[in-house]
């Protein structure tokens, strides 16, 4: 592989975790220890570790930061947390300062779709699987699979393109806009799937944290906080700052609490949840002395 862009790492980072919990994902193959994108924009570019640089094969130092999450690095933004909750983030970056953000603002469309697709499904087995077969055409093919995603996502997609493509033109003036667009105009697409859509397609999002399972679970344990889920009815008319129902969400707390670090906490709770939580790993947990579930 020719190293067209080399970028030396001074910092904890992985590569293979930063892809885990991330959308882009699905976009890749893992050979060896190279990870090559097979979909979209980028077609055959290549990223690996090696001597703590990361190396790819195509000249666009942009495109390397966004797709391998070093673009974002949590140390940066602790000031934006709120006191009460820094010295829990300062643990948080302690144990999972290698897990980055990384996003894909060039295949909006595929984006979209994957987002939906993982709706009340397995991402890593059942998802990423549908996607390489989607699009293993020049237009997105819905008919690989009868199961009811699958005509879910086309729905929302065909329902959604206007949307995607002035996205894709950079036409909105701000990400509220866009998001009560997404709300508004697209079949399927409830906060979280928008909120998602958003955080990982744009650097400009890390303020939203799409609420599920996994971060409401994060929020009780390692905050000790209850809030609820944010409500499309209010997401569609106002902006976060603006809500009537602010006091109650949780995406505003997160955002309120966290600031640009809020859509990263909620892809650690994610990964957090998925490793250790699910599992019942208390044991082994690197985050137990934070945990109220451990100390109760």
């Amino acid at each position: 592989m020719s190293d067209n862009v080399k970028i030396h790492i001074s910092e904890p980072y992985d590569l293979d975790l930063t892809l885990y919990p991330s959308f882009n994902l699905a976009f890749f193959e893992k050979k060896g220890r190279i990870w090559i994108k097979v979909i979209g924009s980028h077609l055959g570019l290549k990223l690996s570790l090696k001597n703590r640089f990361l190396i790819s094969n195509i000249d666009d130092a942009e495109a390397v930061l966004n797709y391998s999450g070093l673009w974002f690095n949590p140390s940066a933004y602790i000031e934006e947390v709120d006191k009460q909750f820094k010295n829990t983030i300062l643990e948080l970056i302690k144990s999972y300062s290698r897990l980055r953000l990384s996003i894909n603002p060039y295949d909006k469309e595929a984006m979209f779709i994957t987002i939906v697709l993982s709706q009340r499904t397995n991402f890593h087995i059942n998802v990423v699987e549908w996607v390489k077969k989607i699009f293993s055409r020049e237009k997105p093919d819905f008919s690989i699979s009868r199961s009811y995603q699958l005509r879910r996502a086309q729905e929302a997609y065909n329902s959604c393109i206007e949307v995607l493509r002035e996205d894709s033109l950079e036409t909105y003036s701000d990400l509220w806009s866009l998001r009560k667009d997404l709300l508004s105009k697209c079949k399927n697409v409830g906060v979280k799937t928008a909120d998602a859509y958003l955080l990982f397609t744009r650097r400009n999002a890390t303020i939203l944290a799409p609420v599920d399972i996994h971060f409401k679970r994060f929020m009780r344990y390692i905050f000790s906080v209850r809030k609820k889920i944010p409500q499309k009815n209010y997401c569609t008319r106002y902006s976060c700052y603006k809500c009537p129902f602010r006091e109650k969400c949780a995406t505003f707390w997160a955002l309120e609490s966290f600031g640009k670090l809020a859509g990263w906490i909620q892809t650690v709770a994610y990964v957090h949840d998925k490793l250790y939580c699910s599992k019942s790993k208390c044991g082994v947990c690197p985050l137990a002395k934070l945990c109220s579930k451990r100390s109760n």
